[in-house]
């Protein structure tokens, strides 16, 4: 396995951890703080709110960097595919780049529709209307691109795993026979 499909697959791994990170936090406060009788609720399991916000923030922030090294890992892939485009693509090709394409329009709906009230509204809760059109932008959003996400992850889980295992195995195999 090459340097870069080593350090693409440990960056796939990495950005898998904190989607997860950002998404459960980002579950646990639009179920147990912002519907029902949640959005009067200060505490979850011990934790104050602000804790799992936090925590969340710090996540998207991450989750940002991350997704933005990905899509510049992958830039030269996403070149070739939009010179290819009306060319000599498959029916599979421009359909997953499809998909992708929704996908990244989804992440970046709820990256701008979370991290906008955060900065432009600094204090405000759900109180504040604007404040909370904005957190269910991000929240409806968010839900849709967790769906997505969930998907993506599956089509590569065979490549973020268990070709690792195979070129350990490869490598094992070599180091044997010597």
């Amino acid at each position: 396995m090459g340097k870069k499909a080593k350090v693409n697959r440990t960056l796939n791994i990495l950005n898998l951890f904190i989607s997860i990170l950002v998404f459960g936090t980002g579950l646990i406060l639009f179920t147990q703080f912002h519907v029902g009788d949640g959005a009067y609720r200060e505490e979850w399991l011990g934790y104050l709110k602000t804790f799992w916000l936090h925590i969340h923030q710090a996540a998207a922030i991450t989750f940002s960097i991350g997704f933005v090294v990905h899509i510049q890992m992958h830039w030269k892939h996403i070149k070739m595919v939009a010179k290819r485009w009306r060319v000599n693509l498959s029916k599979k090709v421009k359909a997953t780049t499809r998909e992708q394409i929704l996908l990244l329009f989804a992440a970046l709906i709820v990256i701008c529709a979370g991290f906008y009230p955060w900065i432009a509204m600094p204090g405000a809760t759900l109180a504040v209307e604007t404040y909370h059109n904005w957190i269910d932008v991000h929240n409806i959003v968010g839900i849709v691109f967790l769906f997505g996400m969930a998907v993506h992850i599956f089509r590569r889980w065979q490549r973020m795993f268990y070709a690792r295992r195979v070129a350990l195995r490869r490598k094992t195999i070599r180091s044997g026979a010597e």
